[in-house]
């Protein structure tokens, strides 16, 4: 009896006497919004631009009170790599900081996501110089994956890559190829390990070595068609000149590739090739799309600036050289290709 009447006195206290808390309900994504977040996580097609993705995802925005975990940590880290690609570096800083933070906090010092969050903050601080900063980030992301994925898998080799390639620009080379080595030897069926290793080579004007590599590379064929055949041909103009790399890659593309269209790296292909206009190269390169970020438009200003100089026109080619630079993409290889040609154009004082 007594605790009926308290049962009751409680009752009447809750309807009458407090106020209830308010209950945030998050909302529910769809299959669809499911399946867009995993297709932006794994660099998949989708047909909405960079903006219209945003405008799906945003409802699932974690609030301060929120835990970091399944679907709206998935969302907020495609989110962040939404808004690194049109322009809105400040907010996908502030969402891999966020996430890495409550990861190293919970203990969740294992977690595939905060090794994701890690390799994309690590590119993002080596754009911007800090490159000895961007080596800390992605160690600590290689060290998950090895935890994780002993047996490795395609994320693991990107972020051993940019581990790799960041020792090759603070002029580490012999760490850097330890890295390749143990790289290909973790994914030796995977082209990407051998052409990571082939532009740590170019990088140093290694190019019989790099030539090793490629063609290791191209004994996995890649669809679509992977910047491996690009890096040929830049090893094949600085030791071989102009006409020899433009027989070569044609060769290459005509026996791996035949027509193959898809993708930015097949469009610079067949603009070097001299198939498609350095117009339509640009107008690629420029079209919103979830799968190009700066980097790989400082490639395609690196390939015009690269051609024109072929063609002996040295102040298209300086002038291009110049975009690729001021592009500020210290991640990409090709920022110190195009600083080391550039510096190679300048005329004597």
């Amino acid at each position: 009896m007594k605790r009926a009447a308290l049962l009751c006195t409680f009752a009447i206290y809750f309807m009458y006497g407090c106020e209830a808390a308010p209950v945030v309900v998050s909302p529910q994504p769809t299959e669809q919004q499911r399946e867009l977040v995993r297709q932006v996580l794994a660099g998949r097609p989708v047909d909405l631009s960079p903006q219209q993705l945003i405008k799906q995802l945003e409802p699932f925005k974690i609030t301060p009170a929120q835990p970091r975990k399944g679907f709206a940590r998935d969302a907020e880290l495609a989110m962040a790599q939404l808004y690194e690609q049109t322009g809105q570096l400040d907010r996908t800083r502030a969402i891999y900081l966020a996430a890495i933070d409550e990861h190293r906090r919970t203990g969740s010092a294992l977690s595939l996501p905060l090794a994701n969050a890690l390799y994309r903050y690590a590119e993002m601080e080596a754009d911007a110089g800090r490159l000895q900063e961007a080596v800390t980030l992605v160690d600590e992301s290689v060290k998950i994956h090895q935890r994780r994925d002993r047996f490795g898998n395609e994320q693991q080799l990107a972020v051993m890559n940019l581990a790799a390639l960041l020792r090759t620009y603070l002029g580490q080379d012999q760490q850097a190829l330890a890295i390749h080595g143990k790289a290909i030897k973790l994914h030796p069926a995977m082209s990407a390990g051998y052409a990571a290793r082939a532009m740590t080579h170019t990088l140093n004007q290694r190019y019989e070595q790099a030539q090793v590599d490629l063609d290791s590379a191209f004994g996995f064929k890649q669809t679509p068609m992977n910047n491996e055949v690009n890096i040929f041909w830049f090893v094949q103009l600085r030791s071989q000149g102009p006409a020899i790399a433009h027989i070569s890659l044609g060769q290459v593309v005509g026996q791996l590739y035949k027509k193959e269209r898809a993708g930015l790296d097949a469009q610079i292909t067949y603009y070097l090739l001299g198939e498609i206009s350095q117009a339509d190269l640009l107008a690629q390169a420029n079209a919103p799309s979830i799968h190009l970020q700066r980097r790989d438009r400082c490639a395609v200003w690196f390939y015009i600036a690269m051609k024109h100089e072929s063609e002996n026109d040295l102040a298209k080619a300086r002038e291009y050289y110049t975009h690729c630079i001021a592009k500020n993409t210290m991640a990409s290889p090709y920022y110190y290709l195009a600083q080391a040609a550039s510096i190679q154009l300048t005329p004597s004082p």
